[in-house]
């Protein structure tokens, strides 16, 4: 992502190791959510102090397993959010749901998730800046961050990228 930092490196495991990025989304009482689930990815950038933007990628056994999951995964991901708005991602994956509320740090923050064949992704862009939160720009990271993930399916070479700005 040209012009940012990285916060977190990316990075892949096995779903045994969810625990280390500290989220909750595979505990014992959401077990509807992670059967099947095999590996997690992670990344997490910044830009200008104020604007983050986290990547996750949850890798299923196969698509039904993957669609099985993907209400209790939003159901869990989207609670954190305070005065939730839907936000339309245009279609994107074979399902997809987006908000934009106010974080745990009282900053502007939008969620995204979608599914593409056997991955559950979610995008999660928040900035603390008096501007606002760019409901566009999220949008188009969740669209990139999709179709890097439907290439890594088909097999073929990501070309998927963000303009500099």
């Amino acid at each position: 992502m040209p012009g940012w930092k990285v916060i977190d490196q990316p990075e892949a495991y096995p779903i045994t190791n969810f625990s280390r990025v500290g989220l909750v989304l595979c505990t014992d009482k959401e077990t509807k959510a992670c059967k099947g689930s095999r590996f997690v990815g992670t990344s997490i950038f910044s830009r200008e102090k104020t604007v983050q933007a986290a990547f996750w990628a949850l890798a299923y056994r196969d698509e039904e397993a993957a669609s099985a999951a993907y209400d209790a995964q939003w159901g869990h991901y989207k609670d954190g959010l305070g005065k939730p708005a839907k936000l339309d991602l245009d279609g994107l994956g074979a399902r997809s749901d987006a908000q934009v509320g106010i974080g745990s740090r009282s900053d502007e923050v939008a969620i995204a998730q979608v599914q593409v064949g056997t991955v559950i992704l979610w995008a999660n862009v928040s900035d603390r800046d008096e501007n606002g939160l760019s409901k566009s720009f999220v949008k188009d990271i969740a669209a990139v961050f999709t179709e890097r993930v439907q290439q890594a399916q088909n097999g073929d070479t990501p070309s998927a990228g963000l303009r500099s700005e």
